[in-house]
């Protein structure tokens, strides 16, 4: 069989949960089940040549790119590379640039890029890659170096509305993940997948931008099951938006059950829809009655609404805030906000006003500030977009 190694460093203890996802889906193609053997996935960081010494005799390897992650793993295909020529070396997740040609010229090591969504793109290639006279352009959502150039395929495919994904969780793919030591597991779980906005500084609407996908229900019963048997404390709920569908307060009441049943987990953390609404407000006092939520976000990034507009972020609006901030308090449910330092058309004195502004509506207790960085995807990182906002730059400081 041919031997599959799967890198997602990470520096936490998280559920290698890409890496579950996309093995899954790649075995429901019974050549691929039949022909691969997927190693247990590489998800400690650690010392490089430790981790190279790791993967032996490999026909592909996987890596699922982030920002804190892709260095690391890039020098370790290369290596991997060297001793193993004829290995297929795959790099998929949020920081694969679109734009792929600058890539392969400075990552020649790296055979494939996998854009976007990754099921259905991976299990294609795994597919290809069996067959000698496979013609690599005609899957989708990949790019490939050949020769001197590279070649793009057309744009992925998108799982459908009712995403048809087996789980993880359910089939033993993290059994050797949970017995690892004692010390605790954050569980990622996906309850729904895409984003129906669009901001500037984030590369997850773009990359995913059409109607809300969920997962059956049922499944999501069971698995909330199984991370309970698994003594899973923490669940780290990837969505873009919990609470955006009316049906997350069932999965609320559904968490709150199995603690009370089995003690676990014990806490949760969201990504709460943009959008704070009634559907957000009852799932963090269901959580805050039941001491599992790790706070509420009321999510600003900015106060100044010229700057939210330029990251098209204007229709989520701050005039609300005041009212929920108090809606919150009365209710004694912990919130916090982030602010993101570095914006366009952000100021020095337009940032403190927005502090000040923050505290002026009670929104004192929890303000997190986080540099801007540009994502490789994200439309701040396009060149015309940082030229537009690097002229603005200039004539402020002209100006003054």
């Amino acid at each position: 069989m041919r031997s599959i190694y799967f890198l997602c460093l990470n520096a936490l203890q998280f559920v290698p949960y890409a890496y579950g996802m996309l093995k899954n889906y790649a075995e429901l193609d019974p050549a691929v089940r039949k022909q691969y053997r997927w190693h247990e996935p590489i998800h400690r960081m650690g010392p490089e040549e430790r981790i190279v010494e790791e993967i032996v005799a490999p026909a592909v390897l996987c890596a699922s790119c982030y920002v804190w992650n892709h260095n690391q793993q890039a020098r370790i295909a290369k290596r991997v590379k060297e001793r193993n020529p004829h290995c297929r070396v795959i790099f998929g997740g949020p920081h694969v640039p679109d734009d792929s040609e600058p890539y392969f010229r400075k990552n020649p090591h790296v055979d494939f890029l996998v854009h976007g969504e990754g099921e259905i793109a991976l299990r294609a290639l795994l597919a290809a890659f069996l067959d000698e006279a496979s013609d690599f352009s005609r899957i989708r959502g990949i790019s490939f170096g050949i020769g001197s150039g590279h070649v793009n395929s057309s744009p992925g495919q998108k799982l459908p509305k009712n995403l048809p994904l087996p789980s993880p969780y359910l089939d033993g793919s993290f059994d050797a993940f949970f017995a690892e030591g004692t010390h605790n597991k954050i569980a990622l779980w996906e309850t729904n997948r895409g984003c129906p906005y669009s901001c500037a500084f984030c590369d997850w609407g773009v990359r995913t931008m059409n109607k809300l996908r969920t997962h059956d229900m049922e499944k999501l019963r069971r698995e909330i099951g199984a991370m309970a048997a698994s003594k899973v404390e923490d669940i780290y709920v990837t969505d873009c938006n919990f609470g955006i569908f009316k049906r997350d307060v069932d999965i609320t009441r559904m968490l709150i059950e199995s603690k009370q049943k089995t003690g676990f987990p014990k806490r949760v953390r969201i990504q709460f829809a943009k959008n704070s609404n009634d559907t957000v407000f009852q799932i963090s006092r269901l959580l805050h009655e039941n001491e599992m939520l790790w706070g509420t976000t009321l999510s600003m990034q900015s106060v100044n609404m010229d700057v939210l507009k330029a990251v098209d972020r204007g229709q989520i609006g701050i005039d609300n805030y005041r009212e929920l901030e108090t809606r919150y308090r009365a209710a004694g449910i912990p919130t916090y906000t982030e602010l993101i330092l570095g914006l366009p058309l952000e100021t020095r004195e337009s940032f403190i006003d927005g502090v000040c502004r923050l505290f002026d509506i009670g929104l004192h207790e929890d303000v997190r500030v986080f540099e801007l960085a540009l994502l490789p995807n994200a439309p701040l990182s396009r060149p015309e977009i940082r030229e537009r906002y690097a002229d603005d730059k200039q004539k402020q400081s002209q100006a003054m």
